[in-house]
C-alpha cells in the first residue's frame, strides 16, 4: 500500500437543514388545489442508498479522491486521484516508453509505466467532481516533448476498497457518508474488528445531480492514513521557520540598490489559443525551449502539492508550509510556515488560521541567489481582500526577514520568471486590468508594465524570448537589456 500522501487537514462542509412554515388554520385543501409536497427532511441514508454510495466510492475513477483532505475537490491531491490510472491509464507505446527511459536514464522499465491522456483526465474530473484540470493547480506527472500525455511510474497501488457504514441525506440532496477501509480479499474471520484504530476511516460529502453522484469534499478521519497525513503536516511544522503576519504599510529601503539593467519586452506575436490549458502550450513548445542555453522555466509541469525547477524541488504541505529541497541530493534546505502570512493586515476580517476565500494562497516560489521569492494571491476579485492581494515577497529563508514586499495587484499569475535583475510576473481577472509587470529584483518596485488582452498565468524564457500563456491567447516577446 502506498503511503506517501500529502493533504490539507481541514473541517468538512456542514449541510443546512430547511425548515418549512405552516399556514394557520385547520381547514382541508380544496380538491382543485392540491397541497404542495412536503419538503424533504434530513434523514439517514437507506441501505439501498448506502450500497449505491459504496459502489461509487469503489470505482477506479473515484477511489483516489479518498486519499487526501479537502473542502473543495479542486484542492484534491491529483497525484493520488490518478495514481492507479483512474480507469483511463494506458500502456505506453514503444515510442513513449523510449522517451520515458531516455529522460530518466533507465535501461529498462523497472516498474509499471502508465500514460494518461489530458482529455481523459478532464473527463474523469468532470464526471466525478464537476471540475476540469484547468480548475485545479495541475497534475505533477511528467510530460515529454512530442507526446501529449502524462507519464506516471509506480510500483505499487493506493487503491483502498471501502465499505459505507452510515450516512445522512440533507434536504438539498447533499449526502455525508461515513466509510472505512475494507479488505474484500480476506475471510470474514480475518477482517479487522470495528474498534481497530489502525483501519482508515473517511467522511465524504457527495452531491446528487439527477441520477449522478459527484464528490464534493473529503476528510480522512482515522486510521493509519489520517496518522500519516497528520505526521506530514507536523513534520513540516517542526522544521519550519514561522513568518509573522505581514503589515501592509511599507516603504522601500533606500539602502537597496535598484535595478538599472531593465528588461525591455517587444511584442513579436499574439495568438489566440481557444482558452487552452498551459500544459498543452508547454508540451507543444518544450522541445524548442529546452534546447536553448538560457532556458528559464516558469512552468514546472504546473505545480500542485509539489513542483520543481532546474535546481530545486518545492513542496507545499497543508497549504501553509513551503519546503525547498536540493534537486540533486534531495536534502532539505529550509522550510517556512506561512500560516499567518496568508492573511495580510487589513485584507480580511477572518482571523488566521481560519480558511476562506481571502486567504492568499502560495502560488509560486523561486529560490534564487540565496533569496526566496514568493507570490501570494487568491483567485477572485481584488475587492474581496480590499485590494491587498497578488503580491511578491523577497524573504531571507534563514532568518525569515522580509527583504521587500511588492505593491499589491501585480502577481496573481501561476508562475513568474527571473531574468537577470528583473522578476517578470502578471496580474489580471474578470473585469480587472490585465498586465505583465517587471519588478526590480533588489527592491520589488514596479519598473515597467505592459498591457495584455487577458490575464497572464504562466511565463517561460528561452532563446532571448519571453513566452507568456494567458487566458485565451499566447504571447511571444523579444527581450533586450538596458
Amino acid at each position: 500500500m502506498k503511503k506517501t500522501l500529502a493533504g490539507l487537514l481541514t473541517a468538512m462542509l456542514l449541510a443546512l437543514s430547511l425548515a418549512g412554515c405552516a399556514q394557520g388554520g385547520t381547514s382541508a385543501a380544496s380538491p382543485s388545489s392540491p397541497a404542495a409536497p412536503e419538503a424533504e427532511e434530513e434523514r439517514p441514508l437507506t441501505e439501498e442508498e448506502l450500497a449505491s454510495c459504496e459502489e461509487f466510492l469503489n470505482r477506479a475513477d473515484v477511489n483516489g479522491f479518498l486519499m487526501s483532505n479537502y473542502e473543495d475537490p479542486r484542492d484534491a491531491d491529483l497525484t493520488e486521484v490518478f495514481y492507479n490510472g483512474a480507469g483511463i491509464g494506458q500502456e505506453p507505446t514503444e515510442e513513449q516508453l523510449s522517451a520515458f527511459l531516455e529522460a530518466n536514464g533507465w535501461e529498462e522499465a523497472y516498474i509499471d509505466i502508465t500514460v494518461l491522456p489530458p482529455q481523459g483526465i478532464d473527463e474523469v474530473l468532470q464526471r466525478v467532481a464537476g471540475i476540469s484540470l484547468a480548475d485545479t493547480q495541475g497534475l505533477p506527472y511528467e510530460q515529454y516533448p512530442g507526446f501529449d500525455v502524462y507519464f506516471h511510474a509506480a510500483g505499487d497501488t493506493n487503491f483502498m476498497p471501502v465499505e459505507c457504514l452510515s450516512g445522512t441525506r440533507y434536504p438539498d440532496g447533499t449526502m455525508i457518508v461515513e466509510s472505512r477501509e475494507s479488505y474484500p480479499w480476506l475471510e470474514e474471520e480475518e477482517q479487522p474488528s470495528d474498534d481497530d484504530a489502525s483501519t482508515s476511516t473517511f467522511r465524504t460529502t457527495l452531491r446528487q445531480e439527477g441520477d449522478t453522484l459527484r464528490i464534493a469534499a473529503n476528510q480522512v478521519t482515522g486510521g493509519w492514513l489520517a496518522d500519516y497525513l497528520a505526521w506530514k503536516v507536523s513534520d513540516a511544522e517542526e522544521e519550519a521557520l514561522y513568518l509573522p503576519r505581514p503589515l501592509f504599510a511599507r516603504e522601500y529601503d533606500p539602502s537597496l540598490a535598484d535595478t538599472t539593467l531593465l528588461v525591455t519586452l517587444t511584442k513579436a506575436s499574439e495568438t489566440e489559443n481557444g482558452v487552452s490549458a498551459a500544459e498543452e502550450w508547454a508540451s507543444a513548445n518544450w522541445d524548442t525551449w529546452s534546447q536553448t542555453e538560457d532556458f528559464i522555466p516558469g512552468l514546472a509541469e504546473v505545480q500542485t502539492q509539489s513542483y520543481w525547477d532546474a535546481d530545486y524541488l518545492y513542496d507545499i504541505t497543508g497549504g501553509q508550509y513551503l519546503t525547498v529541497y536540493d534537486g540533486g541530493s534531495g536534502d532539505r534546505i529550509f522550510s517556512l510556515d506561512f500560516e499567518e502570512y496568508l492573511y495580510p493586515e487589513g485584507a480580511t476580517a477572518i482571523a488566521p488560521p481560519l480558511d476562506g476565500i481571502d486567504a492568499q494562497e502560495l502560488c509560486w516560489a523561486r529560490y534564487y541567489d540565496g533569496v526566496l521569492y514568493v507570490a501570494n494571491a487568491h483567485r477572485t476579485y481584488a475587492s474581496a481582500s480590499n485590494g491587498r492581494t497578488a503580491f511578491v515577497t523577497a524573504i531571507d529563508p534563514w532568518s525569515g526577514e522580509v527583504i521587500w514586499r511588492s505593491d499589491p495587484l501585480v502577481c496573481n499569475s501561476r508562475s513568474f520568471v527571473i531574468i537577470d535583475q528583473v522578476l517578470v510576473c502578471g496580474y489580471g481577472f474578470t473585469d480587472e486590468d490585465d498586465y505583465i509587470y517587471e519588478l526590480s529584483l533588489p527592491t520589488g518596485k514596479v519598473v515597467e508594465k505592459l498591457a495584455v488582452a487577458t490575464a497572464p498565468d504562466h511565463f517561460l524564457y528561452a532563446g532571448g524570448r519571453l513566452y507568456v500563456h494567458c487566458y485565451d491567447r499566447d504571447y511571444i516577446f523579444d527581450v533586450s537589456f538596458g
